[in-house]
């Protein structure tokens, strides 16, 4: 990655927006006949170039709040990049798993357990067990350990 600050993307949308509005000057539309309907005898180009305008100032703003880069998610960065490799790797292994996993999911109808309270009790008490049984074990291990390193 370039370590030479890039430029702000306020001022790459004003300086789009003035490249735009220059094109516009040089390549006039011509004005409709009928000008009742201004909308619909615009030009398409300058409708569809209006509407990237308009997601750009959208995604622009959205994106101006995240950080640029996270450090906290390396794991995760690791995860995608392994599941990229595998995918160019054996595409039509992930494929088959990736439709496995949609059958599954569509089997277990997942929507219909919203509306049972009694399921999601039980699943999320033995959840809170298990979380608890690993904590209290991985305690108890750090306490032997420390009690045998002081022997």
């Amino acid at each position: 990655m370039s370590t030479e600050p890039t430029e702000d993307p306020g001022a790459q949308l004003a300086r789009t927006r003035q490249d735009i509005a220059n094109w516009l000057k040089a390549h006039p539309v011509p004005p409709p006949a009928d000008t009742s309907n201004t909308a619909a005898s615009t030009s398409p180009n300058v409708l569809a170039g209006l509407l990237l305008i308009a997601i750009a100032e959208r995604v622009l703003k959205r994106s101006a709040k995240l950080p640029t880069e996270t450090s906290t998610l390396t794991s995760l960065h690791h995860a995608k990049n392994v599941v990229q490799a595998t995918t160019r790797k054996h595409p039509g292994w992930m494929l088959g798993l990736a439709l496995l996993a949609g059958a599954g999911f569509a089997a277990s109808r997942p929507w219909r357990w919203l509306a049972q309270k009694n399921i999601w009790l039980s699943v999320l008490s033995q959840l809170l067990m298990a979380g608890v049984t690993h904590v209290l074990d991985k305690e108890s291990l750090q306490k032997e350990s420390a009690t045998e390193t002081t022997k």
